[in-house]
């Protein structure tokens, strides 16, 4: 499996408003789905559900965790679709596996849908990426 290491195809990348907005989740989703459709890719998997619910995941542990997310990226490379999302907290996220009831599956999920996934220290906190196989339609 190639790495995206070894460079990008296509990038693209969605600053958010760090005063309090609620529509993260919201506009990333709408970010992503358009970047899928205009590069014409689908998760290998099933459809692009999946990318849109690893970045919806990692988005959602941004505002869960952090004061929201500070940007989201999408690097597409062959068959990988990287999605980044930086915000500002330090602590690095932990997969846990959750007992029972509402809430923390949100790496869990990422972890079962991504290739790879991880986190590194980013000014002014971290970056949490992770790596979906994907294919152009058509």
């Amino acid at each position: 499996m190639e790495s995206l290491a070894d460079g990008v195809t296509r990038h693209r990348h969605l600053d958010f408003d760090i005063n309090g907005s609620t529509s993260w989740l919201r506009g990333g989703t709408i970010f992503v789905r358009r970047a899928l459709a205009d590069w014409n890719l689908t998760s290998v998997r099933d459809s692009d559900d999946d990318v849109v619910l690893v970045a919806r995941e990692l988005l959602s542990n941004a505002v869960q965790h952090s004061s929201g997310p500070l940007r989201l990226d999408l690097d597409w490379k062959g068959s990988l679709l990287r999605i980044a999302v930086t915000d500002r907290s330090h602590e690095q996220p932990r997969l846990e596996n959750p007992r029972g009831g509402i809430g923390g599956y949100g790496l869990v999920i990422v972890d079962r849908l991504a290739v790879r996934w991880a986190s590194a220290p980013e000014a002014p906190g971290k970056r949490v990426w992770a790596e979906v196989e994907v294919e152009q339609d058509g």
